[in-house]
């Protein structure tokens, strides 16, 4: 709820979003996650080899989603 009050969130604010929601609300993380995914290919306009690299990174699982966070961080620098 906080996030819709203050507007748009830049990209990164969002991926730290969804490291948030993906350790509380396993549902609204996928939702946030795909969202970010979408805004990452509209504004970065992205090879396809870093949207591979970003969508996996946020569907990492098994209680690693730490480091799917910081595989997409690198990412969001190179915009």
């Amino acid at each position: 709820m906080a996030a819709r009050e203050m507007g748009e969130l830049s990209l990164a604010d969002a991926l730290l979003l969804c490291e948030l929601l993906a350790n509380a609300d396993q549902a609204r993380y996928e939702r946030a996650a795909l969202r970010l995914l979408q805004r990452f290919i509209d504004e970065r306009l992205p090879s396809l080899t870093e949207v591979a690299l970003a969508a996996s990174a946020l569907a990492e699982r098994h209680g690693h989603r730490d480091t799917g966070v910081e595989t997409f961080k690198p990412l969001l620098r190179h915009g």
